[in-house]
């Protein structure tokens, strides 16, 4: 019988520092979910409750009324009421500001900046919410690249890779494999395998435009998304990256290459990366360092014509790309 789960340990809230503060934080009963109203009750209470003492203090003494004055007052007191309420109005834009900033960022990652020209209690809290802003956004964008990125190339990883198929209108798709890495592997160690696969990676990287996406796919192989490319441009791509990683001195000892499939991608990736993959083996099976074009679709099929002549030497000899209709 399996031994019981071991209950997860949860860290104690730490108590109010303030001892005056409210468990919860809750305002006071009135005028719950308006600040300036109870803001501008505690201040009304405490200057006229002592003005408020002194005129029932004399009529009560004097038993007469001076309507005049009590009119005077009441004015004062009404005129004085509706200024207190517009400059607690006005001195309170900056916390409405960094509500609304807060809140635009944690429903749409938009920032929006928060200015203000005090340096008082509101200007330190305006600068903290900045600073909150901008650390949680550099945290945030750190997780979302490291979510994104392979750890060991640089390059983007399967799940960005397919994030970015989802948008992509159809074009070329390669599948690269290393070929004989397990061989490199087995017999040079995994930190020499480490070092091939991120000299390949950048190789590869290097030798197309920045406009393609070059990603890890998993292990020793690699996916291409060839962007506004015909068949003759994304073969010949293929071809300089091909050559490129064949021709620099990754091992001393022996040569590393890597084998391809291409196809022209109809919209159904996951039919793509299958006919890729076919592409890819057949490449390995014909003596690997090349890559395999697999003229699937009816644009790649007319396409394929035009690639036989610049093809035609580089096809007859074996470190060179081949074009294979697959029909």
């Amino acid at each position: 019988m399996p031994a019981a789960a071991m209950p997860r340990r949860v860290a104690p809230i730490p108590a109010c520092p303030i001892p005056e503060c409210i468990p919860n934080g809750a305002p006071m009963s009135i005028f719950r979910t308006h600040f300036i109203a109870r803001v501008f009750l505690t201040s009304f209470i405490c200057v006229h409750v002592p003005l408020i003492f002194a005129v029932f203090y004399n009529i009560v003494l004097d038993h007469v009324v001076d309507y005049y004055a009590l009119s005077g007052l009441v004015l004062a007191t009404l005129v004085g009421t509706v200024g207190s309420i517009l400059i607690l109005h006005r001195e309170l834009r900056p916390v409405v500001a960094v509500s609304h900033a807060l809140k635009a960022y944690a429903e749409r990652r938009e920032r929006v900046p928060i200015l203000h020209r005090s340096d008082d209690e509101i200007g330190a809290l305006s600068d903290a919410a900045n600073w909150s802003i901008d650390t949680l956004d550099t945290l945030l964008k750190d997780i979302e690249r490291q979510a994104s990125t392979d750890a060991l190339t640089g390059l983007p990883n399967r799940r960005a890779f397919l994030r970015v198929i989802e948008t992509e209108k159809p074009a070329m798709l390669a599948i690269l494999d290393i070929d004989r890495f397990k061989a490199i592997n087995d017999t040079l160690g995994h930190d020499t395998g480490d070092a091939v696969l991120k000299s390949v990676a950048s190789t590869i990287r290097n030798a197309l435009r920045s406009a393609d996406v070059v990603a890890r796919w998993g292990g020793e192989e690699f996916v291409v998304l060839l962007r506004r490319s015909s068949a003759v441009e994304a073969i010949e791509a293929m071809e300089r990256a091909r050559k490129a990683v064949e021709r620099k001195l990754i091992l001393e000892d022996r040569a590393v290459t890597f084998s391809g499939g291409l196809v022209q991608m109809s919209g159904d990736f996951e039919q793509d990366l299958v006919q890729a993959d076919r592409a890819l083996y057949s490449a390995k099976e014909s003596g690997r360092n090349r890559v395999v074009f697999s003229a699937g679709s009816q644009r790649a099929a007319a396409e394929a014509p035009a690639l036989a002549p610049s093809l035609r030497d580089a096809a007859s000899r074996q470190n060179e790309t081949i074009l294979q209709g697959a029909g």
